[in-house]
């Protein structure tokens, strides 16, 4: 039997596990220190990234697979101070651009409105430190995406979670953030 080796790359103060065996090839495709790719056979299908990001910066070769993202994170800056009241940025457009998302980590936003995940094959929705603006929109909009099976929340969406968990029909199981890890 032939043992996996565990890689670990540390990029953007997140941990990338990746398991190399046989039928395994993911590696980091690309990475500047504000956006890091990682994919299977050079092809990309996580993306972990900040507000930063921008498509020109991305390898040609890596670029006209972007649209294939099946996983992302998106964070501000790492380097970016906050301060003591807690800083919260608008989601950013291009999040728009990435409809085959399943997996999609948000941290440090201000969220009113997730419409555009509706037609995305979403599972897992993780949000952490954020701030939600218009509840009652969100709720509607993480509602519309029929694919949702998890979210995971922190301390900063406990009222979003209670009022979603208060509706009978939905058929969605939470995690808090905190266990998760």
């Amino acid at each position: 039997m032939k043992m996996k080796k565990k890689d670990k790359s540390y990029i953007q103060g997140v941990s990338i596990n990746m398991h190399s065996g046989e039928n395994d090839n993911r590696s980091v495709l690309f990475s500047d220190g504000f956006t890091t790719l990682v994919g299977k056979n050079g092809i990309p299908d996580l993306l972990l990234t900040t507000l930063n990001f921008e498509r020109a910066n991305i390898p040609k070769n890596l670029n006209k697979n972007l649209s294939r993202i099946t996983k992302m994170h998106v964070s501000v800056n790492p380097s970016y101070r906050f301060k003591a009241n807690r800083d919260y940025f608008q989601l950013p457009n291009w999040l728009k651009d990435f409809s085959k998302l399943e997996f999609l980590g948000l941290s440090n936003f201000e969220i009113s409105d997730l419409s555009y995940l509706a037609n995305c094959p979403l599972n897992t929705l993780q949000m952490t430190n954020v701030k939600i603006q218009d509840i009652e929109n969100v709720i509607i909009d993480i509602l519309a995406i029929s694919t949702l099976e998890l979210f995971i929340y922190d301390s900063s969406c406990v009222e979003l979670m209670k009022q979603l968990n208060r509706i009978k029909e939905i058929n969605l199981r939470f995690q808090n953030y905190n266990m998760a890890l």
